[in-house]
């Protein structure tokens, strides 16, 4: 999603128009969504903590941002965005060992400008890397070929060589091999072999073979947290997003009561609740399935 500008994406977001997906950008800095507040939906009604779901900012320097929902009667109403400074709300990490990785790990192209970072699957049987494209064909030397999670743009790289790899129905394709300097989880790699291949309907447009294992010498731990994982000081946060009023609340009825005695059992997130917005507008609680 992208929008011109911070007043046009609070503007759109309060009037309920959008719901924050991933990945968004506004103007030429770009954010994607990392984690949300840890209370339930009848935490936030029943004891005022106010929800919210942060976005991190890609380029540094640059604040983070935070979608601030509240409940006004029986709807979850977005009230506002607010800009914060990442260390006003991130507590530091202990440093993890950049050889262990996860079997979902973030692979960045820098052969390739302007590329965007892509989630690649680990499988520690193949050979070589694979990175998805809807066509490509032979011109020389050169591949041209399309690959929409990292360019709309077609991409020519040289053509290393061609890999015969079994079908499905018992033949032999052959793939188109190139070489890509990429950092995996941070990591430079350089000269990195991948053949082309469709991957839709696979998941991840990028495969993570041995090759780059090797290379990289990393050491696969599929119990790492295959997601960016941030550790939030709430307590800060919600003192940093005091100010971001919305309706205000009005106490709760015997019906509303009802509603949250369901949400209690069930210990629904703000998160896994806006999974359930369809419509361009705050929906009424008691209308949504869970």
């Amino acid at each position: 999603m992208n929008y011109e500008s911070f007043e046009q994406l609070t503007s759109m977001f309060v009037e309920g128009k959008i719901t924050p997906h991933k990945q968004i950008s506004v103007g030429d800095l770009s954010f994607k969504y990392v984690c949300s507040s840890t209370f339930s939906l009848n935490e936030i009604v029943n004891e005022n903590q106010t929800g919210g779901m942060i976005f991190a900012a890609e380029q540094p320097n640059t604040p983070w941002l935070v979608f601030v929902w509240e409940t006004s009667n029986t709807r979850l109403v977005p009230v506002g965005v607010k800009q914060i400074d990442r260390a006003a709300i991130i507590t530091e990490q202990e440093e993890r060992d950049p050889n262990h990785i996860p079997d979902i790990v973030e692979v960045k192209i820098t052969s390739l400008p302007n590329s965007s970072s892509v989630k690649g699957r680990v499988d520690t049987g193949a050979t070589l890397c694979s990175l998805h494209a809807d066509r490509w064909k032979k011109v020389g030397n050169v591949v041209e070929f399309v690959s929409p999670a990292l360019s709309n743009s077609v991409i020519s790289v040289p053509l290393v060589n061609m890999q015969a790899v079994a079908s499905p129905d018992g033949g032999v394709e052959y793939r188109p091999v190139i070489e890509l300097n990429i950092k995996i989880n941070g990591k430079p790699l350089k000269d990195v072999q991948f053949n082309l291949n469709n991957r839709d309907g696979m998941g991840e447009p990028i495969l993570v073979g041995q090759n780059a294992l090797e290379k990289g010498r990393f050491l696969i731990d599929p119990s790492l947290i295959r997601e960016s994982k941030i550790n939030v000081n709430w307590d800060k946060l919600d003192q940093e997003i005091a100010n971001v009023t919305g309706p205000n609340k009005v106490d709760n009825t015997e019906k509303i009561q009802q509603v949250y005695n369901v949400l209690k059992e069930s210990n629904i997130t703000l998160a896994e609740l806006v999974e359930y917005i369809r419509t361009e507008i705050a929906q009424t609680l008691e209308s949504i399935e869970y």
